[in-house]
């Protein structure tokens, strides 16, 4: 069984993401595979063996993905996909998309444009569980057993509540912490590293960096593949829900009010 967690970018996604793969994880159930992105149906014939070998296998294999999936109203039909989706006030997710992908407001248009049009196609579809951003942070206990319950897990309750522990929000950021300070030794290893003087206070601050990094200093990502949180996944104010309301200017406001009220309306967000 494949199991698509295929929310909006900066919707939450990722958190619902950790959740569904804790859960089969720690419940012996299958494994998460990680994030996958098709941008084309040539990239997507690619990845096809691979997600149906997954979709027909008794195990739950977990991906994300922001893209949707060729034909997914015959393959949901065949019942070997379920799919999860995250949402949320699109006007907040202009407000942390800016942040975290570092894209001007024009930028962010497109790429929502096309959000949207998998929103509304996947509306039209039963069976998928739509998960909102508010929901996640206030009661992640509540949409961990509504996933669990979806999924039809039959998971024990002791297995929830450790999977919510190790996806908590506490427990990512202090990850996002540790990173974001291996990251600094690692530039700080390498800008040392290619000096050519050779005084023993440098040799020794590499020796020790080296340690601390065990040696992997090469290999340090700005995220992490199991878990894939960046480096800037999460943001001081992640449980405020109108930051567009001080952060959006009257006009950028204006437009996508205007532009997606069809979605914010049906979605349950006042315009």
């Amino acid at each position: 069984m494949l199991i698509v967690c295929n929310g909006m970018y900066r919707s939450g996604s990722t958190m619902q993401y950790n959740l569904v793969r804790n859960l089969i994880e720690i419940g012996g159930y299958g494994k998460g595979k990680g994030y996958f992105e098709w941008l084309s149906e040539k990239d997507f014939n690619e990845l096809e063996e691979r997600l149906f070998k997954w979709a027909n296998s008794e195990k739950f294999y977990v991906i994300k993905t922001h893209e949707i999936i060729p034909e997914i109203e015959k393959v949901i039909s065949q019942k070997k996909i379920i799919i999860c989706y995250t949402y949320r006030d699109i006007r907040e997710m202009f407000v942390s998309a800016k942040r975290f992908l570092k894209k001007d407001f024009e930028e962010l248009i497109p790429i929502y444009d096309k959000a949207i049009d998998i929103y509304f196609r996947l509306r039209s579809i039963d069976n998928i569980i739509w998960q909102k951003y508010e929901d996640i942070i206030i009661n992640p206990y509540l949409i961990t057993n509504n996933l669990n319950e979806y999924i039809s897990l039959e998971i024990q309750t002791n297995i929830v509540k450790e999977a919510i522990r190790q996806t908590s929000l506490k427990r990512s950021k202090k990850a996002i912490k540790e990173m974001k300070i291996k990251l600094r030794l690692r530039d700080l290893y390498l800008a040392l590293k290619d000096q050519k003087n050779n005084k023993t206070s440098i040799n020794l601050t590499l020796q020790k960096i080296s340690e601390i990094l065990q040696n992997e200093y090469e290999q340090i990502e700005t995220y992490d593949k199991k878990t894939l949180l960046h480096s800037n996944h999460i943001s001081d104010d992640f449980d405020k829900f109108d930051r567009w309301k001080e952060v959006l200017s009257p006009l950028e406001v204006e437009i996508i009010t205007e532009r997606y009220s069809s979605y914010l309306l049906d979605a349950g967000y006042l315009l």
